[in-house]
């Protein structure tokens, strides 16, 4: 395991499932249940945000790329600096 996969893993485990709500099936996944992952992750510190931030987009990207997604909603996610 290279580096981005240890801490992709990590945000997995550490960050994003523990702050997740609910579990959403892919293709119904909108832009506010993502925002609300993102806003509740960056009350733990702004860095915590902007890794969920940008490791759901990627997500999402390939997501929509490969047709799992009907749409692409990364547009519609709030803007992390």
């Amino acid at each position: 395991m290279n580096s981005s996969h240890a801490i992709a893993k990590w945000t997995i485990y550490n960050i994003i499932i523990p702050n997740m709500k609910q579990d959403t099936f892919l293709p119904y996944v909108t832009a506010d249940f993502i925002n609300e992952i993102i806003e509740t992750c960056k009350l733990i510190c702004e860095s915590a945000g902007q890794a969920v931030s940008r490791f759901l987009g990627n997500v999402l990207g390939s997501a929509y790329a490969y047709g799992y997604m009907p749409k692409d909603i990364r547009k519609d996610m709030i803007p992390i600096k």
